[in-house]
C-alpha cells in the first residue's frame, strides 16, 4: 500500500469514527465492528497481513544514501508494517467484533439487561458520551457503562438499558435526587 492510499485510509477511519461517535453508542459499536470486519477482510484479500510482498519506493528526492538504507532495511519495514496492521486488527477484534457478536441475539431479539444504580465516579467524558461507574442496587457490584447523556452526576441513580458485553447503553430514567 503506497503511503497517499495508507494516510486516506487512516483519514477516512478517523473521520468514520468521529462521526460514529455522535450517535447511540450500542450502534456506534456495531459500525465500527462492520469497519473492523471490512478493514481485515480487505487487508487478508489484499496480502498485507500474509503472503504479498510490499515494495517500498524511496522517493527521487532522498539521496542516494538515504535510498541505500531503505533498500537495506526493506524487510524490517515490512515486518514492522504488518506487525502494525496485525496489531490494530487484533485490538479491533478483541474491543468490536467479539463482544457485537456475543450481544448479536440480545440486539436483534432487544433483550437489554436493566441495570438500577447510583453513579459512583465519571471515568471519561467527551460532549455527550460519557464513560459512567455505577454501583448496582441489586448485587453492590460496580459496573462500568458507556452512554450517551446530557448530564451525569455522580450520587445520583440512573436506570440504563444495556449489553452484557459490550458495556454500552442507554438512559432510560433518572431518579430525582432528594433535597436535604
Amino acid at each position: 500500500m503506497d503511503l497517499l492510499r495508507y494516510v486516506i485510509l487512516v483519514i477516512a477511519i478517523g473521520v468514520f469514527s468521529a462521526f460514529v461517535h455522535i450517535g447511540d453508542p450500542i450502534i456506534s459499536a456495531y459500525l465500527m465492528s462492520g469497519l473492523v470486519i471490512v478493514l481485515s477482510l480487505v487487508f487478508l484479500v489484499e496480502g498485507y497481513l500474509f503472503g504479498k510482498k510490499y515494495t517500498i519506493q524511496p522517493s527521487e528526492k532522498l539521496t542516494q544514501k538515504e535510498k541505500d538504507f531503505i533498500e537495506k532495511h526493506k524487510l524490517v519495514f515490512e515486518i514492522i508494517h504488518r506487525s502494525i496492521f496485525f496489531a490494530l486488527v487484533i485490538a479491533g477484534y478483541l474491543a468490536f467484533v467479539i463482544p457485537c457478536a456475543r450481544d448479536l441475539p440480545a440486539f436483534v431479539k432487544k433483550e437489554y439487561n436493566i441495570l438500577t444504580g447510583v453513579v459512583v465516579e465519571k471515568v471519561e467524558e467527551s460532549g455527550k458520551r460519557k464513560i459512567i461507574r455505577l454501583n448496582d442496587a441489586k448485587s453492590e457490584n460496580v459496573i462500568s457503562i458507556i452512554v450517551n447523556y446530557d448530564e451525569i452526576n455522580i450520587g445520583q441513580e440512573y436506570t440504563i438499558k444495556y449489553l452484557p458485553n459490550l458495556l454500552r447503553g442507554e438512559v432510560i430514567e433518572v431518579k430525582e435526587q432528594q433535597k436535604d
